[in-house]
């Protein structure tokens, strides 16, 4: 599989054979046909591939927001950050695969609809129904500028691509203003993550992997802190160290004023992230009022650690 990602990132699908592929991939054309019918067949099972990672990164960042609105911009955020990681993948999911048989644009069609599935089924929860035709249109508008991003070959990667996409995802259910605001806080967003001011997602080569910190200590520092960059991650631990030594358990807002985040969806983000990891912890004070976060005792460890 990712054999034929590389050879059709190179040749497009028209130049792609299957001598080529097993001869990247180091295997018999035997083999190939063991797994595969043909080139086609193996493209579908990249797409699904790509299409799960996708979706899981997605539907995470919908289910903690608290606004349909920022869930949306949090889950291209990460589907961005994603293909910007994955730039052959990119290529083949978004371009290539226009270039298959009938069987492979029917796919397509399946995996866009598997895309929508999530995003409407949060928008729905808090907006009025939401059109087939509308979701489809803004679908394709989203993959449109994807795909003439990647076809005319524009410098820049594709979080840049935050604002203006945020833009063409909620116009169909928002005010003109409110559309303006949700473009500018999708700009910022993507200035963030290009700026490593928090960790919009996990870097894919240190999913699943700790990285030792202090050997003689044993604490295990969590994948995130391995980039020096991520910031906003070792700022939330330490502020909430220090506020824990004053007998204090601040909310979303004092945590996001102490360590100077602007947007609430950031601040929700990284808690709920640095909840994942199994650092920070909270109790709710009952149903509209504020959260209160503390450090587990691991998130302690590793604060008292932190420089």
């Amino acid at each position: 599989m990712q054999a034929l990602a590389d050879v059709l990132a190179e040749r497009g699908f028209a130049g792609a054979t299957v001598v080529l592929v097993v001869t990247r991939a180091r295997v018999s054309t035997r083999t190939f046909y063991e797994l595969f019918t043909g080139l086609e067949e193996c493209l579908i099972a990249i797409m699904d591939s790509v299409l799960e990672q996708v979706v899981a990164l997605a539907s995470r960042e919908l289910a903690l927001a608290e606004r349909w609105q920022d869930g949306l911009r949090s889950a291209l955020a990460a589907v961005l950050t994603f293909f910007d990681r994955e730039p052959v993948l990119a290529r083949v999911f978004i371009v290539e695969a226009l270039a298959g048989g009938p069987v492979v644009l029917q796919h397509r069609e399946g995996v866009i609809e598997a895309l929508r599935v999530p995003v409407i089924e949060r928008i729905e929860g808090e907006v009025l129904a939401v059109a087939p035709l509308v979701a489809e249109g803004v679908m394709g508008s989203v993959l449109g500028l994807m795909h003439g991003h990647i076809v005319r070959d524009r410098p820049g990667p594709f979080i840049e691509l935050l604002g203006p996409l945020m833009g063409l995802a909620i116009a169909p259910y928002l005010a003109a203003r409110s559309v303006e605001r949700e473009m500018e806080q999708g700009t910022a967003l993507a200035r963030a993550i290009l700026n490593c001011d928090f960790p919009s997602t996990v870097p894919a080569q240190a999913e699943g992997q700790d990285l030792e910190l202090d050997m003689e200590q044993g604490v295990v520092l969590p994948a995130m802190f391995g980039n020096p960059s991520a910031r906003r991650a070792r700022e939330c631990l330490l502020f909430l160290a220090e506020q824990s030594g004053r007998g204090f358990s601040p909310s979303n807002r004092e945590i996001a004023v102490g360590i100077d985040v602007a947007h609430r969806s950031q601040i929700s983000k990284l808690l709920a992230y640095l909840s994942q990891e199994g650092l920070v912890t909270k109790r709710s004070e009952g149903s509209g009022k504020r959260n209160a976060w503390r450090l587990t005792p691991r998130g302690e460890d590793i604060a008292r650690t932190l420089p």
